[in-house]
């Protein structure tokens, strides 16, 4: 049985290109509107983490974005 040299990304990989603990915090911030303290306390973590994966989920997106080109959403972005 041949195996190809490179698969094909499923859907979830292609759709989400970020971690799911980066992910978990911005959806709660940004589109549910929690504060870091909701989020910390729900989660139950420190307010320090929350801020931390906030920003390194926004830095993470905001890599993927400038690798796929979209860099004029990122100069309107106020992220």
């Amino acid at each position: 049985m041949a195996y190809p040299d490179r698969r094909e990304p499923l859907p979830h990989e292609t759709e989400n290109p970020l971690s799911y603990i980066y992910r978990e915090v911005i959806t709660l911030h940004y589109f549910q509107e929690w504060s870091v303290n909701e989020i910390a306390e729900h989660l139950n973590l420190n307010s320090n983490t929350v801020k931390a994966r906030l920003a390194r989920g926004r830095h993470a997106l905001r890599q993927t974005l400038e690798k796929e080109g979209d860099i004029e959403w990122i100069k309107g972005s106020q992220m």
